[in-house]
């Protein structure tokens, strides 16, 4: 292996930085670029090297990676030191360790100069942060009710996503913690190392290892973030989506259990009888769809859509009916639904072509195209969410 990639420190810490180049070098591996997060080492022998770090500091609204003037380069390697590479604010040089290569700076108070491009780009760093805590913010005050009726449809669609894609919205809120923190961290890091030079104390080019609750820190960040990305991809690999079975393979309904007994065909867009399994770190869920075609005076096709999610706990899955209301497709929220009882059911609410149920720690929406139109004249209306309770002592017998 001729060449090698790792994760190198942050901008603010020069000292480590330097430190780490050093090391490498000394076991035989030298830098040759640097990246946003990577750098790239080439394979040589075991070296005693000396490197600096010079941070650019352009104007607010200069290019922050043109880099370091050619004519301070050309200065740094007259007096031994060789430029190696330069990312973002950071510029890197070297030289022999018995070269005699000076400092850059005799006085640590000019150096600090240098990071003001750093202190600037840590302020404006927050300026998407606080977006992003904005939006969340509006989204949290939507769940609670009290950020009007504009964000309702927002808030409820988010709310169900969660339910859905668990894995996905944690590991976005874990993203966004380390993003923060390491705003956070890396400010008060730059502001002590500018605090430093500015009393004339030099930087540090050997210093100790990172703090231990640093390492503690961002360890556990990134193991949960790698964790919960894991989970999302595990979530996509595991869902299963098939033509509908003859005999229902979960807790869902047939349309032949409600009466209809004609032959599957397609929607208008084309999409055929089908069924949709996953699972997600809050609930199993079967989505499914059926449509059945019926060549009579009172019905030209029949379908239905559910939504079945089996939680952990009942009380997971009341809160899941009204969310299921909040989303439903043809009313406009939980006012338009109507609560019932229906044996066998724990409760049960009705709105149009929609209904809701929960039974255990198990709900269902069912969105059916049969409200009772299609029947004929003097026959009654077939009651899903009856057919749903006798179902019910079907499956758990």
């Amino acid at each position: 292996m001729k060449r090698k990639y790792t994760f190198h420190p942050e901008e603010y810490a020069v000292g480590e930085n330097e430190k780490y180049y050093a090391e490498m070098a000394a076991r035989g591996w030298v830098l040759e670029k640097r990246g946003t997060y990577l750098s790239r080492f080439r394979r040589a022998e075991p070296q005693k090297l000396v490197y600096r770090i010079e941070l650019s500091s352009p104007a607010p609204f200069d290019d922050p990676t043109a880099g370091l003037p050619d004519e301070q380069i050309a200065l740094y390697e007259d007096c031994g030191w060789r430029y190696v590479t330069s990312a973002g604010l950071v510029n890197v040089f070297c030289a022999p360790e018995s070269s005699g290569a000076p400092e850059f700076y005799t006085d640590p108070r000019q150096q600090a100069a240098t990071l003001k491009a750093l202190r600037r780009s840590y302020r404006l760093g927050w300026l998407p942060v606080a977006v992003v805590l904005g939006v969340n913010f509006l989204m949290a005050a939507a769940m609670r009710g009290s950020a009007g009726k504009v964000l309702d449809s927002w808030a409820n669609g988010f709310e169900l996503g969660f339910v859905r894609y668990t894995a996905f919205w944690l590991a976005w809120g874990i993203l966004l913690l380390k993003g923060i923190y390491q705003l956070t961290y890396g400010a008060v890091r730059t502001m002590l190392l500018y605090r430093r030079l500015k009393n004339g104390r030099p930087i540090d080019h050997a210093p100790r290892r990172r703090p231990a609750a640093h390492k503690l820190v961002s360890y556990t960040l990134n193991g949960l973030l790698g964790l919960f990305l894991l989970l999302c991809i595990i979530q996509f690999f595991a869902t299963q989506k098939y033509d509908m079975p003859q005999q229902a393979d979960g807790p869902y309904l047939l349309l032949r259990d409600l009466g209809w007994d004609g032959e599957r065909t397609t929607n208008y867009l084309e999409t055929p009888s089908n069924v949709q399994t996953s699972r997600s770190l809050a609930a199993r869920q079967w989505d499914t769809y059926e449509c059945v075609a019926q060549k009579t005076e009172f019905a030209g096709s029949v379908w239905m859509y559910q939504d079945v999610y089996e939680l952990h706990t009942h009380e997971q899955a009341m809160a899941a009916a009204r969310i299921l209301m909040s989303n439903a497709t043809f009313a406009r929220g939980p006012e338009d639904f109507t609560a019932g009882e229906v044996a066998g059911l724990d409760a049960a609410w009705r709105a149009g072509m929609e209904c809701i149920a929960v039974h255990g720690r198990t709900v269902w929406k069912i969105t059916y195209s049969d409200p009772g139109l299609s029947h004929e004249p003097g026959v009654p209306a077939v009651d899903v969410l009856e057919v749903l309770a006798q179902q019910l002592k079907g499956w758990e017998s």
